[in-house]
């Protein structure tokens, strides 16, 4: 028995789309809409809202630290984390999404509510960042083999194309799945820390996702501060802002 029959039986999932020749399903569980690849979470939405009330949630209000905003994305999945960004901040933000994957875009065309505002690279994004000089303003990084983060996104040289990439005052930010005895993830850390200010945003202790928000100049209080000035803010969303408060500055 495949995972989605297992949990349509148990739990209440209910199956509307599936790519086999992907190891891809879309299902619904309430007021949710997961897809799912190789048995491993890639997107998710709400039907009634934007927000997920998960991981996604925090890249979404980044393009509030800048006047207008350039971003690339590393890694599609689904699409949640673009989708996002173009329903809140509509034509203030530009929005360059790099996949691997050729079949990805397919699969977010079926995920989405409606079609995304950006532009889809199909090209490895570690060799993609590295043409850019002062360009983006907004690097975000959510590249995934199931719950991994492939290993050459966490070596100095990817982190220093991503520096080159940013302009000046940019911002890196990153979906990391901390696991138990992680020897890579110090490495990774003093990778980043050479080259900005770190900041660790852990929004559950449910959940073993953290984002890094790693700032070529931004300290923390700046970051705070624009995103609460300059954030659109609404009932549903306000869990952001006090979440983005409570980084916590990783040592160097």
């Amino acid at each position: 028995m495949g995972l989605t029959s297992f949990i349509s039986g148990l739990f209440g999932y209910d199956k509307i789309f599936e790519a086999k020749e992907m190891g891809a399903v879309i299902v619904k569980h309430g007021n949710e809409k997961i897809l799912l690849l190789n048995n491993a979470v890639y997107s998710k939405l709400r039907y009634n809202s934007i927000y997920t009330h998960s991981y996604w949630d925090f890249f979404a209000p980044l393009p509030a630290l800048f006047e207008n905003s350039r971003v690339l994305i590393i890694g599609l999945g689904g699409g949640t984390i673009p989708f996002q960004l173009g329903k809140i901040f509509g034509s203030k933000v530009t929005i360059d999404v790099v996949e691997i994957d050729k079949n990805m875009p397919k699969l977010a065309d079926a995920f989405l509510p409606e079609k995304m505002n950006s532009n889809i690279i199909i090209e490895d994004g570690y060799s993609y960042v590295q043409k850019f000089s002062s360009f983006y303003d907004i690097i975000i990084l959510d590249s995934f083999i199931r719950y991994e983060v492939p290993e050459k996104f966490l070596d100095g040289k990817f982190v220093d194309s991503c520096s080159k990439a940013l302009k000046p005052n940019g911002i890196l930010a990153i979906n990391y799945i901390v696991e138990p005895a992680d020897a890579k993830l110090q490495s990774f850390k003093e990778n980043v820390s050479r080259l900005f200010n770190m900041y660790t945003i852990k929004y559950s202790t449910m959940s073993g996702n953290r984002i890094f928000i790693c700032s070529k100049t931004m300290k923390k209080e700046e970051i705070v501060e624009r995103i609460k000035k300059n954030f659109p803010r609404d009932k549903e969303n306000s869990f952001i802002p006090k979440v983005y408060g409570k980084m916590q500055e990783e040592v160097k």
